[in-house]
């Protein structure tokens, strides 16, 4: 029998020559070796290892977890920094209050016609107030209202006031108020002369009143007011009696 020559196929990178008889059953290629060691293409946990199986050990698994803790901590500091700033400084800063206000006095207090029941202050070039009452008419010749206006602290009581009548043909006066809640009208004194007006509307039963600064002794800052009206019998408080409402910043 003659020799015979068979090149087998490329199994592990040699040419294997084999000379003899009848070859064998040609096997499957063997499996190759696997590597012991895992290739780390991660920080997070996924292992590719090297036959290209991707899994995930309990180890892995815990270090991504505390990743994304320690992650979402760090976040929450960040927006920390932002915040605890901000908020410093807006506690820091007080709120800028308006040059009007707006104040209510309980309908009803008093059962008359001059019952007080909203006030408005505006503190511009000129102080302006605006008195709403619930009904007041132009033949009540005996109603009344005062308005006292305070500048400083340390002063005690209200600095000026305008004080008039609620009925048609009536007149006003712009005076000094002493710590006692009184006027005193001195008719030597500026202020009686200032520049004041007092504008009635028995439709709307509004007064609005307009004082200028030299009402006021020159005076340019903030101011607080009280009110007062009624008649011989009857006495409305606003806010209550030998009291005033916050302060109104220049505006």
């Amino acid at each position: 029998m003659g020799t015979r020559v068979r090149l087998l196929p490329k199994v592990t990178g040699l040419d294997t020559v084999i000379i003899g008889g009848p070859h064998p059953p040609f096997p499957h290629p063997p499996e190759p070796e696997r590597l012991q060691h895992n290739s780390h293409i991660s920080h997070i946990g996924i292992n590719v290892r090297c036959d290209g199986a991707l899994y995930s050990s309990p180890w892995a698994v815990r270090v991504q977890r505390m990743r994304r803790r320690f992650l979402q901590t760090l976040s929450v500091a960040a927006a920390l920094l932002v915040v605890i700033p901000a908020l410093a400084g807006a506690a820091a800063t007080p709120a800028t209050q308006s040059a009007t206000a707006d104040f209510t006095d309980p309908r009803g207090d008093i059962r008359h016609g001059a019952d007080l029941v909203h006030v408005r202050v505006h503190n511009g070039a000129t102080l302006q107030v605006t008195l709403r009452f619930r009904d007041i008419r132009r033949a009540a010749f005996s109603d009344f209202f005062k308005v006292f206006v305070d500048t400083r602290l340390s002063h005690p009581g209200p600095d000026y006031a305008i004080a008039g009548g609620l009925s048609e043909g009536t007149d006003w006066a712009t005076q000094r108020a002493t710590r006692n809640w009184n006027l005193s009208g001195d008719p030597l004194d500026k202020i009686g002369t200032c520049a004041s007006s007092v504008k009635i509307n028995w439709a709307t039963n509004i007064v609005r009143i307009s004082l200028g600064r030299d009402c006021l002794g020159r005076h340019q800052g903030r101011v607080r007011l009280s009110v007062q009206s009624g008649d011989q019998s009857h006495n409305d408080y606003a806010p209550a009696k030998k009291t005033f409402y916050r302060w109104i910043p220049r505006g």
